[in-house]
Order: C-alpha cells, then sequence, then structure tokens
C-alpha cells in the first residue's frame, strides 16, 4: 500500500505501520522497539521494554520536535519528581552520578564515570547548562535533569513582540553567532527578527523569524562546538 499526500490520522498511520498504540505502563517488543528509535534521533531513554515516566517525557519531546501536539510544559518541580532524580552538586556520590556521567558522555562530554561528582564532572556540567541556556551553576536539579534527557533547550518561542529573560539569551547568543550587534535589550523588536531570519538562513532553517525549538537547537549546537 502507498501512501498518497493526504495527511494521515494517527490512528491511520498507526495502522498502516501496523504498530501497536502505546501509553505509560505499555511493556514489550513494541516498547524497546520505541525506545531504540529515540536513541537513533539523539535521546537517551533505557531499552528495557517498559514504558516509564522518563519515556513518556522524551516521547513528548519528541513530538514537540516534529511538531506534533506538544507535551503541556513542566513545572521545573513537576520535572523533578516526574524523573525522580535527585538534586546532584559537588561532592555528591552513587549510582545517580553514574548516570549523570553517562548521559553527559552521550551528549558528548568525556569524562571517567565513576560516581563521584568531582570538579571535572563540575565544570562539564556547567558547559551542558550553557549549551541548554540554563543557568550554569553546575547544580543538577530538574530542568538539567530534564534536559539531559531530551537533549535539547527547553525555551519558549518567541517572536517579534517577545520581551524578558528569553530574549536577552536569545540577543546574546546571536551576537556570540555575529548576527545581532545592537544594544541587548531583551526586546524583540525588528533588528532582533532580521537577526533571527540571518541565523536561520544560514542554518539551513525555515527563515520565519519564530524561535522555535529547531532554532534554540540549533543555536545551542553552537556551544557545543565552542566546547563551552
Amino acid at each position: 500500500m502507498h501512501l498518497t499526500d493526504k495527511q494521515l490520522s494517527s490512528a491511520q498511520a498507526t495502522a498502516q505501520l501496523n504498530k501497536p498504540q502505546l501509553v505509560l505502563g505499555a511493556k514489550g517488543k513494541a516498547v524497546k522497539e520505541l525506545q531504540k528509535l529515540l536513541i537513533h534521533w539523539g535521546y537517551c531513554p533505557t531499552i528495557n521494554g517498559i514504558f516509564r515516566q522518563t519515556t513518556l517525557e522524551i516521547v513528548k519531546a519528541f513530538q514537540y520536535r516534529v511538531f506534533l501536539k506538544p507535551a503541556q510544559q513542566l513545572s521545573s518541580a513537576q520535572a523533578t519528581a516526574q524523573l525522580n532524580k535527585p538534586l546532584l552538586v559537588l561532592e555528591a556520590k552513587g549510582e545517580a552520578v553514574e548516570e549523570l556521567q553517562k548521559l553527559l558522555n552521550h551528549w558528548g562530554y568525556y569524562l571517567t564515570i565513576d560516581g563521584i561528582f568531582g570538579q571535572t564532572t563540575l565544570e562539564i556540567v556547567k558547559a551542558f547548562q550553557r549549551r541548554v541556556f540554563l543557568k550554569p551553576d553546575g547544580i543538577v536539579g530538574n530542568l538539567t535533569w530534564q534536559a539531559l534527557y531530551i537533549g535539547s533547550p527547553n525555551m519558549p518561542i518567541l517572536q517579534r513582540g517577545s520581551k524578558g529573560q528569553a530574549v536577552i539569551t536569545l540577543q546574546e547568543t546571536l551576537q556570540i553567532t555575529g548576527h545581532y550587534t545592537e544594544r541587548i535589550d531583551g526586546d524583540f523588536g525588528s533588528i532582533t527578527d532580521a537577526a533571527v531570519r540571518s541565523f536561520q538562513k544560514d542554518a539551513g532553517l525555515v527563515a520565519d523569524g519564530i524561535v522555535g525549538s529547531r532554532t534554540w537547537y540549533a543555536m545551542s549546537k553552537i556551544f557545543a562546538a565552542m566546547g563551552c
């Protein structure tokens, strides 16, 4: 059977792929296949065949990335509670630190997996936080854990007329890339709009001036390349 250009409903698509619908609590080979596919696209769930909360959050992140109905944004407290991860700081030890180090290795930061949150791990955590536009304080809490699992910034959608701290972050990043040379004022006006469109064009994105998940992700790669 050949698909036409007509958009399929999710039920039709699932039927034609002959795949079961998966929800929280599901188990089995289909869940393992899902988890392997998520790894293929740069996410890092554990391949255990169990559709737990961590897999759910990664699925939501992937859905947002491909412009399916996005998940409801979690507050930082909800994110930590649902992922059930401890707060980690310098000198912490144990399995959670090992998991943190494995996740950092997955995203291209190479460090020894020893379960000890030493100075090297601290500096790499700060580098990762900068990459996903979090405060680089080296404290692994709610938002940092969430970013480690989905691998991309959890930033708001911005466009002309937006204002605030997220716009400041955007302008600072565009200054680094050389697309914005004006004053950092947190106001998404015509100059910021032009800078965003220029960046999007250079990054091979649709130059629409809207800073969504794909644009934020493209900007996060700059920090990875700089190793900062």
